[in-house]
């Protein structure tokens, strides 16, 4: 083993080295507020089309907690996991980790919703930025990847482009053997080379987890990783990653924001997990602000509401202004009370309604 060899291995052992000496400081999930979605984690709803007989999935979003720092963090881009409930072929689409979404964490990238909220905060920004339903979100850290991939083995990985940090080349473009601590290592630590663009970075990451879900051990090694009691369902989540047949990458729209084209782009082939059966881009949008907003905006997101913008300021009552009264009805019930009345200010282009939501309420 060469010098520059010694040095990346050392460095990758020493990454997850202290995320396992960081275990035992792993925070806890979302505020209570946080509510499922309205179909309810144990019954996945069949398509919309009701002419099509087709086979009811069950939605999974499974994430990697990094530990390095001794903070919770989201490692790895987050799979959302679209599972016939009578076993057979999955999907599953990689998300952005960098992307923006409103949600818990107000509007940020979704790793600071998963750092805030756990697991469920990210459920929830996913569940309003796409439209989809979620039906369980799960997490491991990358201690208890690093022991399932252990048993798995080493696995063949794809570089589509020379790698190169600190003026090394620490992998050359082609195929590259990774054991389990280097794999690791190679999904949750961002590439440290200013020509890998995310775009790129994410396809590796995508041809890694389809390149893990495929080797012929994952599903024994799944079965006797031998996690902990309550990781039983991010076990199951990966094992239904061996069914997947492909691992498609949400694109990013001038690097930051989505519009609706590229939703309808990626929700189109999943109108089975759309959330209320609604398709994503007609699902009617709110502006919400005030305080304490996690729960409101949750409990909109859960009846088929966008939440467009949400800002946090002081409001002195719950009022709801929109041009339909019947929409302003829906929210008010929703919310438990509250005024509705006329914009006095116009709209925004394409906003249902303006919701101020006091503390008190």
């Amino acid at each position: 083993m060469n010098r520059q060899e010694h040095r990346r291995r050392s460095r990758i052992r020493r990454r997850i080295g202290v995320g396992i000496l960081a275990v035992a400081a792993l925070g806890a999930g979302i505020m209570f507020g946080v509510v499922q979605d309205r179909s309810g984690t144990a019954t996945p709803t069949p398509s919309a089309s009701p002419s099509q007989d087709l086979v009811p999935l069950r939605t999974t979003v499974f994430s990697v907690a990094s530990t390095a720092d001794a903070s919770r963090v989201l490692a790895i881009p987050p799979l959302l996991i679209a599972e016939p409930v009578t076993g057979g072929e999955s999907t599953a689409l990689m998300l952005d980790s960098a992307m923006h979404a409103v949600g818990p964490a107000g509007e940020a990238p979704l790793r600071q919703h998963a750092s805030g909220f756990g697991p469920e905060g990210l459920a929830g920004a996913i569940r309003n930025e796409l439209g989809l339903r979620i039906d369980t979100a799960v997490e491991i850290t990358e201690v208890d990847l690093a022991k399932i991939l252990e048993r798995v083995g080493s696995i063949e990985i794809s570089v589509l482009l020379p790698i190169v940090e600190d003026g090394e080349e620490v992998y050359s473009a082609g195929f590259h053997q990774m054991d389990a601590t280097e794999l690791v290592t190679f999904l949750a630590f961002p590439f440290a080379d200013p020509k890998i663009d995310e775009t790129t970075r994410n396809a590796m990451i995508a041809g890694a987890w389809k390149q893990i879900a495929t080797a012929p051990a994952t599903k024994a090694a799944v079965r006797d990783a031998g996690l902990a009691a309550d990781a039983t369902e991010a076990l199951r989540a990966f094992a239904t990653l061996t069914s997947v047949t492909a691992i498609p990458v949400q694109q990013l729209d001038d690097g930051i924001v989505l519009d609706d084209l590229v939703y309808e782009a990626m929700t189109a082939s999943l109108e089975r997990i759309w959330l209320n059966e609604l398709r994503p881009q007609d699902r009617p949008k709110v502006d919400l602000r005030g305080q304490t907003l996690v729960e409101p905006m949750l409990l909109l997101i859960a009846d088929g509401i966008r939440v467009a913008r949400m800002t946090v300021e002081p409001v002195a009552e719950l009022l709801i202004e929109t041009d339909d009264p019947a929409f302003g009805a829906r929210i008010e019930a929703l919310l438990g009370g509250g005024t509705v009345e006329a914009p006095e200010e116009p709209l925004r282009t394409g906003l249902g309604a303006r919701i101020a939501f006091p503390r008190a309420a």
